[in-house]
This record gives C-alpha cells, sequence and structure tokens, in this order.
C-alpha cells in the first residue's frame, strides 16, 4: 500500500534501525510497534507524522504530549488506517512537483 501513494522510502525494522540514521522523514509509519518512540520522534521532519499501528500503552500516553508540545504529530491507537488517509498524507507532506 505504501509503495501504491509513492512513498519514497520502506523501512524494513528487521534489517534496518532508521533511528539511527540523520535522515529525517515527513512520515514514519511504524506499522508494527518495534521502533524506538523517541529515537522515531527525533527522526521526524518539523511537521511531520508518526503513525503508531500498534502502539503500546507508554506511546499511547506520550503520544498526546509530543503532538501538544511540537509540531510534530503522533497519532495512533485503536484506529483504521485507510488508502485515502494515506494519500491525504502524502499530499500534505510534500511540496507539488
Amino acid at each position: 500500500m505504501l509503495r501504491y501513494i509513492d512513498a519514497d522510502k520502506v523501512i524494513d525494522y528487521t534489517k534496518e534501525d532508521f533511528t539511527r540514521s540523520r535522515e529525517k522523514y515527513d512520515v514514519i509509519f511504524d506499522t508494527v510497534g518495534k521502533s524506538p518512540y523517541s529515537g522515531s520522534v527525533r527522526s521526524l521532519k518539523e511537521g511531520g507524522f508518526y503513525l503508531l499501528g500498534n502502539p503500546g500503552l507508554s506511546q499511547q500516553i506520550r503520544a498526546p504530549w509530543t503532538s501538544r508540545t511540537s509540531n510534530k504529530k503522533v497519532i495512533g491507537g485503536t484506529l483504521s488506517y485507510k488508502t485515502e488517509d494515506l494519500v491525504f498524507l502524502k499530499s500534505s507532506s510534500k511540496p507539488e512537483r
């Protein structure tokens, strides 16, 4: 699905820890809850979105605070992500080409 919406990069968490690089992302979609929360938030660009597909209790507690105290948004919980939602994120986080 992410490749369908033209994601620039899809990372397999079992092969690469993206939080250790200095690269910044518009959107991080953690589908399995294996990425470190703080490292993921640091890896976001200003105005970026951190989508938690399977958030633990700690992440659910930290998400509202992060969203309120920075211009990075953390979204998670018992949500069902739809292709339309990801298309919206793509259009709102990238400049027009």
